[in-house]
C-alpha cells in the first residue's frame, strides 16, 4: 500500500510539473504584431500565422466559423530560436467573420475574432500615396457622417516604425515584425481618416465591382526614394542598381552601416528592412505604386532598373513562384520640382519613362495616368485641421485611386482587356503629318471634353529638323491612330504629346462604352539632338478662361488679362475660329485714338514686384514668327498698333508684321476673320519702327507679352469689341538675319530707351 502510494505520489507531481511547464511554455507564446483581431486574409490562398514560443512547443491553429465549426487546421513546432510559422489551406471569400486560435501545447495563447477572406492589397509609395483621407474633400465630409465599410479592413504600418527604442533608427538585416502596426474595419472612422487616400478609393471601387471583403496594408513614406524600398539582397543581385547606388555614394555597406546618420527617406532597404520584409508571409493580391517624385531627377533607366528590381523580388517575398507579382502604379502630377531649362522637361521624360516600364511587361503591369485629376491643394481651406499641403500634392485623390481600381479589375481579374494608359508603339510620317499609332485604347481613342464642351485635341507639338517644337494640331485618323501637324512646320520629323511641365490640359484618352477612361502617356516619336520643347502654353489655343500656374501658392489665374482700364477680357464660345473658345476683348473708348492693352497672363506679384510665372514659356529666340487671327466687331476699323515682347517689366521689342517695315496692321470693319502674322526675327524696340531694329535674339528671355489695338475714329462714349484667336508659333530652320544692331548699340539704345521712361511707368 506504501508502495502504491509513493507511487501514485510520483505521477501526480510529475504530471503537475508538466502541466506547469507546458502552462510556462504557453504563457510565453505569442503572435507577430501584423496579425490581430478583424484582419483580412487574401482569400483561397495559405493563410500563415508566425510568433514565437519555447523551442519545441506544439503549435496548433484552428480557423472556426460560428463559434465551433472548425473549418481550417495547421500545426508545427517551434524552432530552436523560439520562432514559428504554423500554415493551412486558404478559405474562400465572403462575408463570414472567422475566429483563429492558436494554442501552443494544447493551451490557448491568441485568439483573432472578426477574421475574414478577400482580396488583399499592398499600397506603397511616397507623400501622394501616404496623403491621408483626412486631407481630401470626401474624406472631410466622411469625418462628420461616421465610417463607410465593415468589410474594409486595413493593417495600418507605422510611418516610422520603431527599432531599437526609436522610430529614427535604421536597422541593417530587415526585421521580422512591425512594432505598432495593427488591423482596424472600415467603419473606425478616426482611424480611417489618416489611411492612404489614394488606396481609399482603390479599396472602395474594388469592393463594389467585386463584392468581396477587401484588404490594404498601408506602408507609404512621403519624400522616400524607390531604393529605400529594396532589398540587400535584391540590390547585391542586380549590378545596375547596385553600380549605380555606389557611383552616386548611395550603396551602404555592412561595415559603413552603423557609422552612418541614417534617413529613412534616402538610406536604401531602409523602409524595406522595417516596413515590407515582416510582411511576407501575407499573399496580397498585387501591389499598387504611387511614387518617382525623389527620383525624378536620376538618369533615364535608373528608375527602370529600380522599378523591375521592386518587383521582382516582391514577387519572389510574396509568395509569386515563377511569376510576377501584380504591380499597378500610376505616372505623377504636375509640379516645377527644379529650376532651369532641363527642369522644364523633368515631368515629361519620367512620365515616358514609365511608359517604357509598362511596355516591358505588359500582363503584369498596369500604368494610369491623372494629367486630367485636378491640382486643387487646400485653396478652399473647408477645415482648419486640414492644413495646407503643397501643390506636390493635389488634395483630390479619389480619381487617382479609382483610376487604379479600373486598372487592376482589368490586370487582375479580367474585367476589361484594356487596363493600362495608352502607350504610342510607332509613328509614321507622312507628307506634312506624323502618324502615331496606340496600344490599350479600349473602344477608340477621343478627345475628351473641356469643361464638358466638345473640345480639340490638345497637347500636341510637331519639330522640324532644327528640333524646335511648336504648338500641332492633332485629330483622331483611326480608333487607334492620332493624326498630328501644322501648317507652319511643312516638315515634320518628330511629334510630341502632353511633354510640359503643365500637362494637365492634354486630353487623349481610351475610351470603353462610351466613357473616357485612361489618358494617353506623354511621349516623343523621335529623339533630335538639342531638342527645344515648347512649354505652358495653353493660353494661345484662346480656349481656357483659366490656366494652371504655379507660385508659392499655385492657383488657376485667368488665361488673359487687360493692362488697360477701358478693356475687359473673357472667353466665349460663340463665332470662335477654332477650337471651343476666342478670346473676346470689349472695350470703351474716350475718342479718336483710344488704345486698348491685353495680352496673356505671364506674370503674378511677388512681394509686389512683377514676376514671371515659373514653368512658362520664357525663349522666343526660337521662333520665326507669330500668327493669329483677329475678328473686328466694332463697326470702325481698328489698329494692332504692336504686340510687345517684354524682356524686362519696363523694356520691350515689336515684331514687324510680316513683309513690312512696321509692327502695326490694320483690321478691317467687316466682322470677317483677319489673320495677322508678325516676324519675329524683325524687332522694333519700344516699337519705334523708325529708330531701332534688332533680331529675334533678343527674345531669349521674355518677361510678358501684350497687343496693343487702336480705335483711331471712335467717339467718347463708344464701345467696341474685336475676337481674338488661335495663337500659332513658327521655327523655321532658316538662319535669323540681322539688322545691323550690334550688342554695344542694342544695350545703347536700351538703356536711353529705359532712361526715358524711368519717370513714368508703363501701363500699356
Amino acid at each position: 500500500m506504501k508502495k502504491l502510494l509513493a507511487v501514485l505520489l510520483a505521477f501526480t507531481f510529475m504530471t503537475s510539473a508538466a502541466a506547469v511547464s507546458a502552462s510556462a511554455r504557453s504563457s510565453d507564446a505569442k503572435l507577430l504584431n501584423i496579425y490581430g483581431n478583424n484582419m483580412l486574409f487574401s482569400q483561397n490562398k495559405p493563410v500563415r500565422l508566425a510568433g514565437s514560443a519555447a523551442r519545441g512547443a506544439e503549435i496548433l491553429m484552428q480557423i472556426i466559423l460560428g463559434g465551433d465549426t472548425i473549418v481550417r487546421t495547421g500545426s508545427t513546432i517551434a524552432m530552436p530560436d523560439g520562432t514559428f510559422e504554423v500554415e493551412t489551406e486558404g478559405v474562400e471569400g465572403g462575408y463570414a467573420n472567422y475566429e483563429i486560435k492558436v494554442y501552443a501545447d494544447g493551451t490557448p495563447f491568441a485568439s483573432l475574432a472578426g477574421v475574414v477572406f478577400g482580396e488583399l492589397w499592398l499600397a506603397s509609395g511616397q507623400s501622394n500615396m501616404q496623403y491621408g483621407l483626412y486631407q481630401t474633400y470626401e474624406g472631410f465630409a466622411l469625418s462628420k457622417t461616421g465610417g463607410t465599410d465593415d468589410y474594409l479592413r486595413v493593417l495600418d504600418v507605422p510611418v516610422f516604425p520603431e527599432y531599437n527604442g526609436s522610430g529614427d533608427n535604421l536597422p541593417f538585416e530587415a526585421l521580422n515584425d512591425i512594432k505598432g502596426a495593427s488591423w482596424y474595419k472600415g467603419t473606425d472612422t478616426w482611424r480611417l481618416m489618416s489611411v492612404s487616400a489614394v488606396a481609399y478609393f482603390f479599396t472602395c471601387e474594388l469592393r463594389k465591382e467585386l463584392d468581396v471583403p477587401v484588404g490594404i496594408i498601408n506602408a507609404s513614406l512621403g519624400g522616400s526614394s524607390i531604393y529605400t524600398w529594396l532589398s540587400r539582397g535584391a540590390i547585391d543581385s542586380a549590378p545596375a542598381v547596385k553600380d549605380y547606388l555606389a557611383a552616386t555614394g548611395r550603396y551602404i555597406t555592412r561595415e559603413q552601416w552603423d557609422s552612418v546618420k541614417h534617413s529613412a527617406f534616402v538610406d536604401m532597404t531602409a523602409n524595406y528592412n522595417k516596413k515590407i520584409e515582416p510582411l511576407g508571409r501575407f499573399e496580397p493580391d498585387g501591389m499598387i505604386w504611387y511614387q518617382g517624385e525623389s527620383n525624378i531627377s536620376e538618369p533615364h533607366g535608373a528608375y527602370t532598373d529600380a522599378m523591375n528590381l521592386m518587383q521582382q523580388s516582391y514577387s519572389a517575398l510574396f509568395g509569386y513562384e515563377g511569376s510576377s507579382m501584380p504591380f499597378v502604379f500610376t505616372q505623377i502630377a504636375s509640379y516645377h520640382y527644379a529650376d532651369g531649362e532641363e527642369a522644364l522637361n523633368l515631368v515629361g521624360n519620367f512620365n515616358i519613362q514609365l511608359g517604357e516600364i509598362q511596355a516591358q511587361n505588359p500582363t503584369a503591369r498596369a500604368m494610369t495616368t491623372i494629367y486630367d485629376v485636378p491640382l486643387e491643394w487646400d485653396t478652399k481651406k473647408i477645415d482648419k485641421d486640414m492644413g495646407a499641403v503643397g501643390a506636390i500634392h493635389p488634395m483630390i485623390k479619389k480619381p487617382v485611386g479609382e483610376k487604379m481600381a479600373f486598372a487592376a479589375l482589368g490586370l487582375v481579374y479580367g474585367r476589361r482587356s484594356s487596363y493600362s494608359a495608352p502607350l504610342a508603339v510607332s509613328s509614321e510620317i507622312a507628307g506634312d503629318s506624323v502618324y502615331v499609332r496606340f496600344n490599350n485604347v479600349g473602344d477608340g481613342l477621343a478627345a475628351a471634353p473641356s469643361n464638358g464642351v466638345e473640345a480639340p485635341l490638345y497637347g500636341f507639338a510637331v519639330a522640324g529638323e532644327n528640333g524646335v517644337y511648336v504648338e500641332a494640331d492633332a485629330e483622331i485618323a483611326a480608333p487607334d491612330t492620332v493624326r498630328v501637324w501644322s501648317d507652319l512646320v511643312p516638315n515634320p520629323v518628330s511629334a510630341s504629346y502632353a511633354y510640359s511641365q503643365v500637362n494637365n490640359y492634354s486630353n487623349l484618352f481610351a475610351t470603353e462604352n462610351g466613357s473616357f477612361t485612361l489618358g494617353a502617356c506623354a511621349f516623343v516619336t523621335r529623339r533630335l539632338d538639342g531638342a527645344r520643347y515648347t512649354q505652358d502654353k495653353y493660353w494661345s489655343t484662346c480656349d481656357f478662361a483659366e490656366i494652371w500656374r504655379e507660385t508659392s501658392e499655385p492657383y488657376f489665374a485667368p488665361a488673359f488679362k487687360a493692362h488697360t482700364l477701358n478693356a475687359s477680357v473673357a472667353v466665349t464660345e460663340t463665332g470662335v475660329f477654332s477650337g471651343s473658345g476666342a478670346l473676346r476683348v470689349d472695350y470703351k473708348a474716350f475718342g479718336a485714338g483710344t488704345r486698348f492693352v491685353f495680352g496673356p497672363n505671364l506674370t503674378y506679384k511677388k512681394n509686389l514686384i512683377p514676376t514671371a510665372f515659373p514653368a512658362v514659356n520664357r525663349d522666343y529666340s526660337l521662333n520665326d514668327a507669330v500668327r493669329f487671327r483677329v475678328k473686328n466687331l466694332s463697326g470702325r476699323p481698328v489698329t494692332l498698333k504692336e504686340m510687345r515682347y517684354y524682356t524686362t517689366a519696363l523694356s520691350w521689342y515689336s515684331p514687324c508684321a510680316a513683309g513690312t517695315g512696321s509692327p502695326s496692321a490694320d483690321i478691317p470693319a467687316d466682322g470677317q476673320w483677319h489673320t495677322v502674322t508678325l516676324d519675329l526675327t524683325r524687332l522694333c524696340l519700344y516699337g519705334d519702327a523708325k529708330r531701332f531694329k534688332a533680331n529675334g535674339s533678343v527674345l531669349e528671355n521674355v518677361f510678358d507679352i501684350r497687343l496693343v489695338f487702336g480705335d483711331e475714329t471712335a467717339s467718347i462714349g463708344d464701345s467696341g469689341a474685336v475676337l481674338v484667336d488661335e495663337f500659332r508659333f513658327s521655327a523655321g530652320d532658316a538662319a535669323v538675319p540681322d539688322f545691323g544692331l550690334n550688342n554695344l548699340a542694342a544695350a545703347f539704345a536700351l538703356v536711353v530707351g529705359m532712361l526715358s521712361r524711368l519717370h513714368h511707368i508703363v501701363t500699356f
